[in-house]
């Protein structure tokens, strides 16, 4: 799936959207129906990120639907905006999220397994946890994983949650972005 010629990446997607359902189910799933999953610069819209992760390529990162509408009750226009059904077996973390531009939910946050895909400036990343279960203690490692970085080596970050904020006490040469995302 590396070469170019397998095409592993646009099976990936396309098992993705017949797995969903097909093309009109996954447009269903949007906000803005005629969005395209991948965007700019060849990039993948949320909807393709959160279709690869729960299943359904829904507009935001948020729990649940969110109505919007005229709350002096003048009118009946809404609009909902989409967001994430379920508890995710994989989670997300972002780092727009530390700039205030949207709020990941807890079903993206706080997955059922104790791996995260990393959202920062220009690409994706992993964080992971080579323990099944999430520790309950304060201090504990978890490991990070970049592809375009071309790492040779296990990264290793130890995390201290004391006070209900986390930071990075081991491994912090990737903040602060990265401890900015967490």
């Amino acid at each position: 799936y590396q070469r170019r010629v397998h095409g592993g990446v646009i099976l990936l997607v396309l098992s993705c959207i017949l797995t969903r359902g097909g093309p009109q189910a996954v447009r269903e799933d949007m906000d803005i129906q005629d969005t395209s999953l991948i965007v700019e610069h060849g990039y993948c819209s949320q909807e393709l990120v959160n279709l690869l992760l729960v299943g359904k390529a829904v507009s935001n990162v948020f729990d649940g639907v969110q109505v919007l509408g005229d709350d002096t009750g003048n009118s009946n226009d809404k609009s909902e905006m989409k967001g994430i059904p379920h508890r995710s077996e994989i989670g997300l973390l972002s780092y727009y999220e530390h700039f205030d531009y949207f709020i990941v939910g807890s079903y993206l946050k706080d997955p059922v397994h104790p791996i995260w895909v990393i959202s920062s400036e220009s690409h994706y990343s992993v964080l992971f946890m080579k323990n099944i279960e999430i520790p309950n203690e304060v201090v504990f490692d978890v490991f990070y994983y970049d592809e375009l970085g071309k790492q040779d080596e296990e990264i290793r970050l130890t995390l201290n949650t004391e006070g209900g904020h986390i930071k990075i006490t081991e491994g912090d040469d990737l903040c602060p972005p990265l401890e900015d995302t967490i």
